[in-house]
């Protein structure tokens, strides 16, 4: 026979409820009482069981969210698609020697290809806008990717000039906050993250942000593909 006037269990605001301890309060622990039956212990046995298994995925979701909500890390990317040559024409196909553009390279990877000769590289011009939760106290690191293509193997870096626009100032206010990523000296074929530092402050939260980027005069006789772009911050931690 269900048990009566069962002791329950005093639950803080923020206690999840034992289940194993109620079957046991009820007693409806021992399965043989109700294992064959149709009746409410049955029913109340059920219940209670998903309404446990249901509190404990609820709780790691819960667990999931705080942690994502307190994480200082944060990153924001920028698809090779959006990009534009910096006439404001689209990029076109790669031409071997004689046109920079987009190249499926080997069948295998999309990514921006430039001649390693062949005269003057085109330059490549792209916007992000720097989320609002980022915060100003902390740098900002500029991330690209890519790999060199023939048997040359010399060092080479990019060029980035880098601009913030700020609603209600000019949309020239700020000054050059590019300069020289570090060199994509890996062997060739293999992808490297080269990466451009900028000071705490100079792209604010929220503000708009226009770049350009360009292999520099040292590709020589490789090809270098360019394979992805990534701004990395810090967001600001939230108190709760």
């Amino acid at each position: 026979p269900m048990a009566t006037n069962p002791t329950v269990p005093s639950l803080g605001p923020l206690s999840l409820v034992d289940a194993s301890a109620l079957l046991v309060d009820y007693g409806l622990d021992d399965p043989s009482a109700y294992a064959t039956g149709d009746g409410a212990e049955a029913s109340l046995v059920a219940g209670v069981l998903q309404a446990e298994t249901d509190i404990t995925a609820l709780e790691a979701a819960v667990g999931a969210l705080e942690v994502d909500a307190k994480s200082a890390a944060a990153e924001l990317v920028v698809p090779l698609g959006s990009l534009r040559a910096s006439t404001g024409a689209a990029i076109p196909a790669f031409g071997g020697g004689t046109a920079d553009g987009f190249s499926l390279v080997g069948s295998e990877c999309l990514g921006i290809r430039w001649n390693g000769t062949g005269g003057e590289r085109a330059t490549v011009a792209g916007e992000a806008h720097i989320p609002a939760d980022w915060d100003d106290a902390e740098a900002i690191v500029l991330h690209f990717e890519g790999f060199r293509v023939g048997d040359t193997d010399d060092a080479m870096v990019g060029t980035v000039t880098l601009f913030a626009q700020e609603i209600g100032d000019a949309y020239n206010a700020d000054a050059d906050a590019g300069g020289s990523t570090t060199a994509f000296n890996g062997a060739t074929t293999v992808i490297t993250d080269e990466t451009l530092a900028v000071l705490a402050g100079v792209l604010p939260a929220g503000s708009k942000v226009s770049f350009t980027f360009v292999p520099d005069a040292a590709l020589d006789g490789d090809d270098f593909v360019l394979t992805g772009i990534k701004f990395v911050g810090t967001r600001k931690l939230r108190a709760a």
